[in-house]
């Protein structure tokens, strides 16, 4: 009797249950489909800044170019853009990569902002040289894993997340500042360490993207966390319908370490943030594939840690390294074949991840599924402290080739030769 009341409800309810079903994965899929075709009508350009002989100015310069290009960014502002056009917000990426123990620095822009990006970085760095490439240096790292194979190399790759709440700070270049001069230190000095050891015939590359985070989106997480770590210090007083008040949490006073804790979230939010994907990537000859240099390049990053705020670790589900008894517990081998196919495809193609259901399930693969890619909010402040042209004293010789003059423009009131045809256009009559 009961199956059949069900079975009844069944035969005039099915297709409303399978609206619901199919509905979000229709809505889904379209918007997997338009977006996908807006990042590939995207088009960038490479930028290479090259480190003039010194540079003064602290990374503060460089959290003001961050700045000035979450200026830029871009958000759907209404169904057309959002579900038509498949807007997704722009994207950008900073580059250092060693080749052989020579270093490079990489910006990656929209063409349509080259313009004012040089202008943002020539304001605050006025010595620094901006250059196109000759060629895009993606050009030299394999495309997949059989031509790895095939040049005798192999791969090491991993993707870094944040251990905490992302409204936890990290350090900055603040933490590191000291009004002596002899105990001024750039952070950024142990990475470029590493990658000056690497050896000929090897590739270090470190990867930033990044894209300008919704400035409401970014406060409200701050706002949740303080709210929570408010509630953790102070108790809260609830009314009960007796109208007689009911406290949870015997109120206490806060310590020091819990209101610099609160002051600190607080002022980790009030810098605009960008959502961010870091990615270091290794490659080399595999009889010189060193341990020293994956473990030497996770390390700098720990430099930025504290154990009260917050911390890098790698994402256990990308880096290239697979155990038996690590889920899903098959098939080792195979699943470590294609993390390193799927951390070289993701450095080659530096995008934003799918932010739809199906755009991830679609770019997923048997053995790796393309769901573990974690992007997490960072401010300018912080950004700009990992990725900056380094200051004066940092030793980088011999591994950037730091430029030795600067180009000017010709003064003013200079005469001007030419025959008569050349000088004309210089006539102005009454």
């Amino acid at each position: 009797m009961i199956l059949d009341i069900i079975w009844q409800i069944l035969g005039f309810s099915w297709w409303i249950i399978a609206f619901l079903i199919l509905f979000p994965l229709a809505n889904s899929s379209w918007l997997a489909w338009r977006q996908e075709l807006y990042k590939t009508e995207v088009k960038f350009v490479l930028l290479e800044i090259h480190i003039p002989r010194e540079i003064l100015r602290n990374p503060k310069g460089m959290e003001q170019i961050l700045v000035q290009i979450h200026s830029l960014g871009n958000y759907p502002g209404n169904p057309k853009e959002y579900i038509w056009e498949g807007e997704v917000t722009n994207w950008f990426t900073m580059e250092m990569v060693s080749f052989g123990g020579e270093i490079h620095f990489y910006l990656r822009v929209i063409k349509k902002y080259k313009d004012v990006v040089e202008a943002a970085f020539f304001s605050y760095y006025p010595d620094v040289e901006i250059t196109i490439p000759s060629e895009d240096y993606l050009n030299k790292i394999p495309t997949n894993m059989r031509e790895v194979y095939s040049k005798d190399l192999d791969i090491w790759g991993t993707e870094l997340v944040l251990g905490k709440d992302p409204a936890y700070p990290l350090k900055s270049y603040i933490d590191f500042e000291s009004p002596v001069e002899e105990k001024e230190y750039d952070p950024i000095s142990v990475l470029l360490e590493v990658l000056g050891k690497v050896k000929k015939g090897e590739i270090v590359g470190i990867q930033f993207v990044c894209y300008p985070m919704f400035p409401t989106s970014w406060v409200k997480i701050g706002e949740s966390l303080i709210k929570e770590l408010k509630e953790k210090t102070t108790g809260s007083a609830k009314e009960t319908e007796g109208g007689a008040i009911n406290i949870s949490k015997q109120f206490t006073q806060r310590t020091p370490g819990e209101i610099g804790l609160i002051k600190a979230v607080e002022e980790n939010t009030t810098f605009p943030a960008f959502k961010t994907i870091a990615r270091p990537i290794y490659i080399s000859p595999r009889e010189i594939l060193s341990q020293s240099i994956s473990r030497g390049v996770t390390g700098a990053f720990n430099q930025y840690s504290a154990l009260n705020l917050n911390y890098f670790f790698n994402n256990l589900a990308m880096v290239t390294r697979t155990q038996i008894w690590s889920k899903p517990y098959v098939f080792p081998k195979t699943r470590l074949e294609y993390k390193k196919q799927r951390i070289l495809y993701n450095y080659r193609n530096p995008k934003p991840v799918p932010q739809t259901f199906i755009g991830k399930l679609t770019s997923s693969y048997l053995f790796n599924w393309n769901f573990s890619t974690k992007e997490f909010p960072i401010n300018v402040r912080v950004l700009a402290t990992l990725f900056h042209p380094p200051m004066h004293y940092v030793l980088t010789a011999p591994h950037i080739n730091r430029l030795h003059s600067r180009k000017g423009g010709a003064s003013a009131g200079l005469s001007i030769f030419g025959d008569k045809n050349e000088l004309e256009k210089f006539d102005f009559k009454e």
